[in-house]
């Protein structure tokens, strides 16, 4: 399903999108759990400059929202991925009656 049909089945891409957002956003959670763990483990402290900071925040915000807008696009299609197994062991999240 493409998300440009939210109008139609607004409950079908919502639930697609959330799935795939918690699946996405678990599986990173977990990864950066494990590199924080491992990072304390190993006594690696940061250090912040600030002046590296500011020189970056004008292109870092433009690459999120670029890395936002595929990220979006990338959950939702795992969303709807998951659904589709999910459908096909019985299991219905998204709604059976499809407006024509």
């Amino acid at each position: 399903m493409a998300l440009s049909n939210i109008k139609r089945e607004p409950r079908r891409e919502i639930t697609e999108s959330v799935v795939g957002i918690a699946t996405f956003f678990g599986g990173a959670g977990l990864y950066l759990w494990g590199v924080y763990s491992l990072l304390v483990w190993l006594g690696v402290k940061s250090t912040g400059d600030f002046v590296f900071a500011m020189c970056m925040s004008l292109p870092g915000g433009f690459i999120a929202v670029v890395f936002l807008g595929f990220l979006l696009t990338f959950t939702h299609a795992l969303g709807d991925t998951i659904c589709d197994r999910l459908d096909g062991i019985g299991l219905h999240l998204r709604p059976r009656n499809r407006p024509r």
